[in-house]
This record gives C-alpha cells, structure tokens and sequence, in this order.
C-alpha cells in the first residue's frame, strides 16, 4: 500500500514584516512567512489502493524464551491458532527434535519455526535477549 501526500504551496506567498526580538540582550531579527497550502487528495498518478480483506493480511508472532518457559508456547499456540505462523528463539541446549517433543501437539508444526542459541558460551546468569529478539524475527 502506498499512500501519497502531497502540499502543494500556492504561488501566493504573503511575506509580513520583520520582526525584532530579544535574546540574551542581543537583538535578533527574524522574518515570518505565511503560506497559503492546499492538501491533495486525489493525485491521478498515485497508485490505486483497493481495501484488503482478511486473507491478505498475515501476521507472524514473534518470540524468545529460554527452555524452562517453553511449556507456555503451547497456550501461545492456542490462543494465536494453531495455523499462524509464529517464529519462537530458544535458549536452550536441547535439540530442535527435542524441544518440538517438549512442545507437543498444540502447534503445528508447519507454521511453527524454531531458532535455537545454546547456552554454552554465555556467562552464567546473563540472558540475550536482544540476541534472541534478532533470531527469531530471522525465523
């Protein structure tokens, strides 16, 4: 969809006198201008747009978790629906075989895409969670 705005000013522009204003003791001068401006709403060489109906619109649910918290991604599943896409990234040293056992049957598998970062390498305590917003919006 691609919206087009477009201000057009008109030739008519109105300069008003200068003003004088103080600033820290120091006389600045500045110029106000007034324009006259129209707002177009039909522009012939803008593309058409044509209203969407639902089928054309598509969201992906987009998420990161570490293993422990998986157990929720099957009420996420539900409550999303069980066909829509959702792109989840786990940090977790299982295995993606493992962690969609773990998920179990509520999402379908098609429209479910797992990015895994193992936890080996990062400091005890410390979460990635930027690391792992960027994975799954990969997915």
């Amino acid at each position: 969809i691609v919206m087009v705005i477009i201000w057009r000013l008109n030739q008519s522009q109105v300069s008003l006198p200068p003003q004088r204003t103080a600033t820290n003791n120091r006389a600045k001068k500045t110029t106000q201008y007034q324009f006259n401006h129209t707002f177009e709403t039909n522009t012939p060489t803008a593309p058409k747009c044509a209203p969407l109906t639902p089928s054309q619109i598509a969201f992906t649910l987009v998420t990161q978790l570490s293993h422990d918290r998986l157990w929720m991604i099957q009420h996420h599943c539900k409550r999303w629906g069980a066909t829509h896409p959702i792109s989840i990234a786990i940090f977790s040293d299982s295995s993606e075989r493992q962690i969609r056992h773990d998920i179990g049957s509520s999402c379908d598998t098609a429209s479910l895409t797992i990015s895994i970062m193992p936890t080996t390498g990062v400091r005890d305590g410390d979460y990635p969670v930027n690391a792992l917003r960027n994975l799954a919006l990969r997915g």
